[in-house]
């Protein structure tokens, strides 16, 4: 092919070594055109980060996330489902649901903007500089864990997002 890849070698280990090959925060662009392409792509990362003790910083969309911990396609939930998990068995649910906001586009930023002006909504904010802090990583991360656990099993709907 015209950029001298060997067509022998798995596309995932031709990610690796392109990712290798990377230094100083420099920047890549991914262009995934289909959700193989992102598992290709994210077992390349992977790779990289196993096999040449690489740290990645990534922007994506929810497909990367997909392939990066490797859940199967599914179908878009509808409502009869979502009524009728954590169901009783009467109809009536045991447990709130969650929502959980990676994405700062502008629309949204805007669809945020309503969903916290509802009442009734527990709204936990996640600080990125605690995240990035690893003196402060675990305990923010359980911090976390534990309100997203109480909040949904006291039935109440939970919406997580960052400060950025």
């Amino acid at each position: 092919n015209e950029d001298g890849d060997d067509d022998n070698v798995e596309p995932s280990e031709r990610v690796r070594a392109k990712l290798s090959k990377l230094t100083n925060m420099q920047a890549c662009v991914v262009n995934a055109v289909t959700l193989r392409d992102m598992q290709v792509f994210a077992l390349g990362l992977l790779d990289s980060e196993s096999k040449n003790n690489k740290r990645f910083l990534v922007r994506s969309a929810a497909s990367f996330v997909q392939a990066r911990i490797g859940l199967p396609k599914r179908p878009i939930l509808d409502a009869s489902v979502i009524n009728n998990s954590g169901s009783n068995g009467d109809g009536s649910a045991n447990n709130g649901g969650l929502i959980v906001v990676g994405s700062y586009v502008p629309k949204t930023t805007s669809q945020l903007g309503w969903l916290l002006k509802l009442d009734g909504l527990e709204k936990i904010v996640i600080n990125v500089a605690d995240l990035v802090d690893e003196s402060k990583r675990a305990d923010t991360i359980d911090a976390i864990s534990d309100r997203v656990e109480k909040a949904i099993s006291s039935g109440k709907n939970t919406v997580v997002y960052m400060l950025v």
